[in-house]
C-alpha cells in the first residue's frame, strides 16, 4: 500500500524522497484505502512543511510481530503555539 501510495503523490522537484523497506515484512490486516489516506496526508504535509526542499525518509521495518512505519522529514516542525 504504501508503494502504491507513492506512485500517486505528486513530489515537489525539490524534494527527496528515500524509502527504507525491510523485504520481509510482516502483513498486516487493514483498510487500504485508510492506510493510503494516511501516507498520502503524511506525505503532504511533510512536503508542506518544506517549502524551500528538503529530504523525506519513510522506513518500514518488522518490531516483533507488529509492522512499524516511520515518517521523517527535514522541515521546519509545528511551531509550539500549535503543538496542543
Amino acid at each position: 500500500m504504501l508503494e502504491e501510495s507513492m506512485t500517486t503523490i505528486g513530489v515537489n522537484d525539490n524534494i527527496t524522497f528515500l524509502q527504507n523497506m525491510d523485504p520481509d515484512v510482516h502483513p498486516v490486516m487493514a483498510d487500504g484505502v485508510q492506510l493510503q489516506r494516511v501516507f498520502w496526508n503524511l506525505t503532504n504535509n511533510a512536503q508542506d512543511a518544506m517549502p524551500d526542499g528538503g529530504e523525506s525518509i519513510i522506513s518500514v521495518r518488522n518490531v516483533i510481530k507488529q509492522v512499524q512505519i516511520d515518517f521523517m522529514d527535514s522541515g521546519e516542525g509545528i511551531s509550539d503555539e500549535h503543538i496542543g
